[in-house]
């Protein structure tokens, strides 16, 4: 009995060789293209290392600050919404957490340092004279003197900060508070290492306003240094994913780490698309070395 099958054609060893030794360039190029665009786009946070004379200061402390604590000479305090005030002659003052606290100075005059606390049965902290603690309301203000020539006085910080307050074009103070100048500078953090890079530095103009991650709750370490010259001078650093600008008669603008920056200081992210052209240049260049052999 006759049949028309026939039977399989087997492919050449060699052939079947060939094919199973080249298969896995197939998804190498893009196995490689995907781990470049994950380690690219990774959130990587900013550090904004600021330095600035400003007329005001905006300190936000939360549950979880580290805890900070001031000496308080020659000043005046006053407690809740009650007009009278008490002296201070030698003291520390320890703010609490969950308040906020602005800073201001303009010109040669007194710092006020106001306390109010986010909770209306909260306190803002706990003010020690002469031994004997006591713990404050959910507002308090302080009055404090300037130093005395050649004498300054540190305030170290530890939360979120805002320098500065944008002009308003109907405010009723004659003379408010402002930025004075300063400059911003940007460190890159490298993905899935420790190295830090810097990028260039971004002028702050008098009246600006700069905050980093508006309504966030980026932490930032840094002091406010009080002296014999103007105003105050404020030095911290803060991380966050960006830095805003806020600026009279414009909107504004962030201060962040372009892409291309990134991929130009971070050898990590280089070392990534170095693989993906090397696999891909392998790939395409295979193909033709065995065509040109056969």
């Amino acid at each position: 009995m006759s049949t028309d099958s026939k039977p399989p054609v087997s492919e050449p060893h060699a052939f079947r060789k060939r094919k199973g030794r080249y298969s896995h360039w197939n998804w190498a190029p893009l196995l490689a293209l995907a781990c470049a665009a994950v380690a690219t786009f990774y959130p990587v946070p900013t550090t904004f290392d600021v330095s600035a004379v400003s007329d005001r200061v905006g300190y936000v402390v939360s549950e979880r600050t580290a805890p900070v604590k001031w000496t308080i000479q020659k000043a005046n305090l006053n407690t809740g919404w009650d007009d009278s005030a008490e002296e201070i002659t030698n003291g520390t003052f320890q703010p609490g957490g969950d308040i906020d606290i602005h800073f201001e100075r303009i010109g040669h005059g007194d710092l006020i340092i106001d306390c109010h606390a986010h909770d209306t049965s909260g306190s803002v902290g706990i003010v020690d004279l002469d031994g004997h603690e006591r713990v404050l309301p959910n507002r308090a203000l302080f009055r404090l003197h300037v130093p005395l020539p050649n004498e300054n006085a540190i305030y170290p910080l530890a939360g979120h900060i805002t320098i500065g307050d944008v002009v308003k074009p109907l405010s009723p103070d004659p003379s408010p508070g402002i930025l004075h100048g300063g400059t911003v500078t940007p460190i890159g953090h490298t993905v899935f290492s420790n190295s830090r890079y810097e990028v260039g530095s971004t002028s702050l103009e008098p009246g600006d306003e700069f905050t980093v991650d508006p309504g966030g709750d980026s932490k930032a370490l840094g002091f406010i240094s009080i002296d014999d010259r103007p105003s105050m001078n404020v030095t911290y650093r803060q991380i966050g994913r960006a830095g805003q600008v806020s600026r009279y008669g414009g909107t504004g603008f962030d201060i962040e780490i372009p892409l291309i920056s990134r991929i130009e200081h971070d050898s990590v992210l280089q070392g990534f698309w170095a693989v993906f052209i090397f696999i891909t240049g392998l790939r395409i260049l295979g193909p033709k070395k065995r065509g040109s052999a056969e």
